[in-house]
């Protein structure tokens, strides 16, 4: 068996983009440092959790920015330039400041901020995930996770949310909720397994069922520099609402489950093919960070290479 430690939302995504490259990030990862929109985007997390737990942040939204990143960076596991740390600060900074007000008047209530479940799961693999909000409205619930997708790069590009209805992530964590899990506040290591997590954490037995979930997009909270080509935006204007949601229904949740047991069996039958672009004739191979071990002798499954093209057989 290959991977013991619970199935998260993210290698399942990277799992349906290149099985491989999901395999090669949980024995691979030392290989290189996370790239600095990773480094934004923990940055943005460490922000909106102070911020829904009421802890209090500079008034000035970039003074506030430039701490989190720095908080960050003392991990030591993120690669950022000088002009990539300026790109955060400034941009995460704006967005964080339309945030507060958005959220203000948004009519939500925390309910809880940064929580982590774990989930017996179904089959060989446990499954776990964190949720960066739950909130209250009317008397509805929301699971929510920030976002910062095209937030980082030479110019802002807001989200294409069509997918929303196929989401795998927010559905995956609304699986785990409503069917009854362990919650958990704080840090809790990703690798952990859910025995070890339960015998040094506190916890408490949850069993909610959201009626939405969804994402909030930080790069819709990004200023227009000249207007909206439609001409319904101004010079100033923020893009738009940055709240996407979808009910959270039956099928929402098979679908997840289907998702899942379909990553845990590849997971036990140790099936980690190639499924990128590059099979087509298209080298993005060449970008990804994990092409040096990915066609090298450093990793051997049984769907990449089969014993009798290694020149033996068993």
């Amino acid at each position: 068996m290959i991977r013991r430690i619970p199935l998260r939302s993210s290698f399942v995504g990277l799992f349906k983009t290149c099985p491989r490259k999901a395999l090669l990030s949980t024995t691979s990862r030392t290989v290189s440092k996370f790239p600095y929109y990773m480094a934004g985007g923990q940055a943005a997390a460490i922000l909106t959790d102070h911020f829904h737990k009421g802890i209090e942040l500079p008034d000035d939204p970039h003074v506030a920015a430039a701490t989190a990143i720095n908080v960050a960076m003392q991990r030591g596991e993120y690669q950022v330039s000088s002009d990539e740390h300026q790109t955060i600060v400034k941009r995460l900074g704006d967005t964080f400041g339309e945030y507060r007000k958005w959220f203000d008047a948004s009519g939500f209530s925390v309910i809880a901020s940064e929580i982590e479940f774990r989930h017996p799961g179904f089959g060989a693999n446990e499954y776990a995930g964190k949720v960066d909000l739950i909130a209250e409205r009317n008397g509805e619930i929301y699971f929510l996770d920030v976002k910062t997708h095209g937030l980082w790069g030479k110019s802002v590009s807001p989200p294409k949310m069509n997918h929303m209805e196929r989401d795998f992530q927010v559905a995956f964590y609304s699986v785990l909720a409503s069917d009854g899990c362990k919650a958990y506040l704080g840090d809790i290591p990703r690798e952990m397994s859910n025995k070890d997590v339960e015998n040094n954490f506190k916890s408490v037995d949850i069993s909610l069922t959201p009626d939405y979930v969804g994402f909030i997009e930080f790069a819709w909270l990004t200023k227009y520099m000249r207007g909206s080509k439609d001409g319904t935006k101004g010079p100033g204007d923020v893009r738009g609402d940055p709240l996407f949601l979808a009910e959270f229904t039956d099928a929402r949740k098979d679908y997840a489950l289907e998702v899942a047991r379909a990553v845990t069996t590849a997971i036990q039958l140790n099936q980690f093919p190639r499924y990128t672009s590059f099979q087509f004739g298209r080298y993005t191979c060449d970008s990804c960070e994990f092409k040096n071990a990915c066609w090298s002798e450093q990793v051997y499954t049984v769907g990449a290479k089969p014993s009798w093209m290694k020149g033996h057989s068993k």
